[in-house]
């Protein structure tokens, strides 16, 4: 004989009833079935059980009758009925559906975290191509410096040595003449012509000289 005191867990009265563990729960929910708490799970006394067992499914000795006898078949059909359909909705512990609604929170939260990275992740590599080509422009500008400075001081070199008397207004239209061509080094008939052109006016200054 069970002691009255003797606790039950949600499994246990589940089978007693014919029914899904989660119906049980229900029936809690419902205040239909008592139930107390323990470390935080639903316990059963065994006189609550019993006393459920003789209200909603065993007959009194007044009243066993043919139409009692069949009401106990659809009732616990009904309960199991209820149970196959909810199974997918009710919580085996409370709390259940509050964790998989934070789940749920916490994947829509790195979905768009994550498409936010990507959005990032693109405009870097854009910003990173605008660098690059910026840093070729800068390096083909500071070449066509570096030629223009080498071209300027080869231009200076050759005046002085055919010119080393001209004044600076004379300088400065030979250098206009010479720049071009040295900065073209594929011209070297034009640098070569414009050297001709020097020589020959350094020469006629040298003769008017002596």
């Amino acid at each position: 004989m069970q002691n009255e005191d003797e606790l039950f867990d949600v499994q246990y009265v589940a089978a007693r009833l014919h029914v899904n563990p989660r119906t049980v729960l229900r029936m809690v929910e419902r205040k239909e079935l008592p139930a107390i708490r323990v470390a935080r799970r639903f316990r059963f006394r065994s006189s609550d059980l019993e006393n459920y067992l003789r209200t909603h499914i065993y007959p009194s000795s007044s009243s066993q009758n043919g139409k009692t006898a069949r009401h106990i078949i659809p009732e616990t059909v009904e309960l199991s009925q209820e149970a196959e359909q909810e199974v997918s909705d009710v919580p085996t512990q409370p709390g259940d559906v509050a964790s998989e609604s934070t789940l749920k929170e916490q994947t829509r939260s790195l979905g768009a975290q994550s498409a936010k990275l990507r959005k990032q992740a693109a405009q870097l590599d854009i910003q990173q191509k605008l660098l690059e080509i910026e840093k070729q422009r800068l390096a083909l500008r500071k070449e066509d410096l570096g030629r223009i400075d080498h071209a300027l001081a080869t231009a200076n070199r050759i005046v002085n040595m055919l010119q080393p008397e001209a004044d600076a207004k004379k300088k400065a239209s030979l250098l206009q003449t010479l720049l071009p061509s040295i900065l073209q080094p594929g011209q070297s008939q034009s640098l070569e012509s414009a050297l001709s052109v020097l020589k020959i006016d350094a020469e006629e200054e040298t003769a008017a000289t002596n």
